[in-house]
């Protein structure tokens, strides 16, 4: 199984070097500002240019990561606009502001549940791989001031 944390950051680069406008939104975004909840998928506000470009980066490069991928439009306009950037593993990250990561809502299909031994196993070291992940997410510092991440 892949680090979930070196999988994050690699895709976070890529995007970055991608000069992709993006957010990370959801559990992760709430583990940047101190809050640890549990989560199994990385969520991201995609502005509309950038999201052929992110969608390519995250399919081809996250093979232990379920990523959501939301399109910055009417609804979610104000979101987007507070975003903020923190560093993170020498990196730069957009993220949505806590109380938008707290009340912002992806819609998902969940498959039925594998009961099995070995997939209970798997969950179980996904969800201690998720708690490095959040805890290593929650020491990002802010940058100020932050660079532009969006010129739309």
């Amino acid at each position: 199984m892949l680090d979930l944390e070196e999988e994050l950051g690699a895709l976070i680069e890529a995007l970055n070097d991608a000069n992709a406008e993006y957010a990370l939104s959801g559990g992760l975004a709430r583990a940047v500002y101190g809050e640890i909840c549990a989560t199994a998928d990385v969520d991201l506000l995609v502005a509309s240019p950038s999201m052929p470009a992110v969608a390519a980066l995250s399919s081809s490069m996250c093979s232990s990561l379920k990523i959501h991928l939301l399109p910055v439009d009417s609804t979610v306009r104000e979101v987007w606009a507070r975003r903020t950037v923190v560093q993170w593993h020498q990196s730069p990250i957009a993220v949505v502001a806590l109380a938008d990561a707290k009340t912002l809502h992806i819609d998902r299909r969940h498959a039925a549940v594998d009961y099995s031994e070995r997939a209970v196993t798997q969950r179980i070291r996904q969800a201690s791989q998720l708690r490095k992940l959040c805890l290593s997410l929650g020491k990002a510092k802010p940058i100020t001031p932050p660079p532009p991440v969006s010129k739309s």
